[in-house]
């Protein structure tokens, strides 16, 4: 079945909401998860870490938010040993969260309940709307 040209433009919209919304999402679960989980916080366990949710990522998609969030200061960088990993002798970085971002954990967090709460309110009643 061929999709006419419009079909095709709001796929493209609905794929680049998905990404700006996403790229949000990720960012917040990153800051919560260096929070949480300082032994694992390095790039490919805060990878798994994500995945183990059922979140499919890619690799470059975290390292490159990593890299962002730590330019604009909400986390930092440390270059060390992991005792732990099976690869001795191999440094990685590992990410701490900055006071910067310990406070925007707060504050994006009661952005997005807020979002959350009123869109499940609105589309409860999207649907109720459709079955009478």
């Amino acid at each position: 079945m061929e999709r006419n040209p419009q079909q095709n433009e709001k796929l493209v919209d609905l794929k680049n909401w998905e990404r700006d919304l996403r790229r949000g999402l990720l960012q917040l679960m990153i800051l919560m998860l260096i929070r949480l989980k300082t032994q694992d916080a390095h790039g490919y366990g805060l990878i798994k870490l994500i995945q183990n949710t059922g979140i499919d990522l890619k690799a470059g998609t975290i390292y490159a938010l990593l890299k962002r969030m730590e330019k604009s200061g909400l986390i930092k960088s440390l270059i060390a040993f992991d005792p732990d990993s099976e690869e001795s002798g191999l440094p990685k970085k590992f990410y701490t969260i900055s006071d910067y971002g310990e406070e925007m954990i707060d504050g994006m967090v009661d952005t997005y309940s807020s979002y959350h709460e009123s869109i499940i309110t609105w589309y409860q009643e999207i649907k109720r709307q459709k079955r009478k």
